[in-house]
């Protein structure tokens, strides 16, 4: 192989070696304090201090969510199946454990980021991070533990679910994997008043129309709809977005304030005879979620 051959080869193997790095948008998180900044006042811990014992002083289960005493918007399951358990330690506190197989960390709401503390060294960790629908794999990442120690990743297009397993690197009859402080983020959803067909009070909707259907963002008390991003705006069970990709900014109920009117398609709204009620999502400039639902009435289903 001549010298031209060779820096070419060299080249593409640098740009190869790039191009998969960047293509995995996540990253692991180095420490506590990194993770605590990524999530602010979004974030939550679970400790499993809440976790009463169901056998001796343990709870062995094969689901931990928050009917066992844990908050909500997270659910412990052991894969592929069996049960987990909540042990004591001597420390006076209580971790989540498994043999052999893995912990899977499903998030109610997608999180940008999670961390746990790690109990064992000696142990090769592997860490499989999914998208919001549990089921497509963003990232792998293989950790070597030489002490307990805390790990965790950052996912900007967020993360619904995580596995973590481990192998012993000494013993690798007996793999084990123990974890405590699960800290994620969940997202504050502010309820706002949604005005379905403004001034009909009826809200009469015909499923089958292929009409548009006009829909407000009500500013009221302390919200300003002027704060909502008109282009996250989603309505309907099928998430219709509005018809002039925007809003019209005006005063629906005339009571001197700014309010945001939307026009949405029918047969995009996913709304069908029977539905008495459709809900109203987006965010605001500021990235805060935001949501509100209106009663409705079906017509022309016979």
């Amino acid at each position: 192989m001549n010298i031209s051959r060779l820096i070419i080869t060299a080249i593409v193997i640098f740009f190869l070696a790039v191009f998969a790095r960047i293509s995995i948008s996540g990253e692991l998180i180095d420490t506590r304090a990194e993770l605590e900044e990524i999530l602010g006042d979004s974030l939550v811990l679970e400790d499993f201090e809440s976790v009463e014992p169901n056998f001796g002083i343990l709870w062995i289960g094969p689901v931990l969510d928050s009917e066992a005493g844990i908050i909500d918007g997270i659910v412990f399951t052991r894969e592929p199946s069996g049960n987990l358990q909540v042990e004591p330690l001597p420390v006076g506190n209580q971790r989540l454990s498994v043999n052999m197989d893995a912990i899977a960390i499903d998030f109610v709401s997608p999180t940008p980021a999670v961390g746990f503390d790690y109990y064992y060294s000696g142990m090769e960790v592997t860490l499989n991070v999914y998208a919001e629908d549990d089921e497509t794999l963003l990232d792998t990442e293989i950790i070597t533990t030489y002490w307990p120690m805390f790990i965790g990743y950052y996912e900007e297009s967020g993360i619904g679910k995580i596995t973590v397993s481990s192998v012993n690197l000494v013993q690798p009859a007996f793999p084990h994997t123990a974890i405590d402080n699960v800290t994620f983020g969940i997202s504050v959803v502010e309820m706002v008043n949604v005005d379905i067909k403004p001034r009909n009070e009826a809200n009469t909707i015909n499923p089958r129309s292929p009409g548009v259907l006009a829909v407000a963002i009500i500013t009221e008390g302390d919200f300003d709809a002027l704060q909502v991003d008109p282009m996250t705006v989603h309505f309907g069970p099928a998430g219709a977005m509005d018809t002039h990709n925007g809003a019209h900014a005006k005063d629906v109920d005339d009571d001197g304030d700014i309010d945001l009117l939307f026009h949405f398609r029918i047969p995009e709204t996913g709304i069908l005879c029977g539905d008495n009620s459709a809900t109203l999502i987006g965010s605001t400039w500021d990235g805060s979620s935001i949501s509100g639902t209106d009663f409705i009435n079906t017509v022309g289903c016979k």
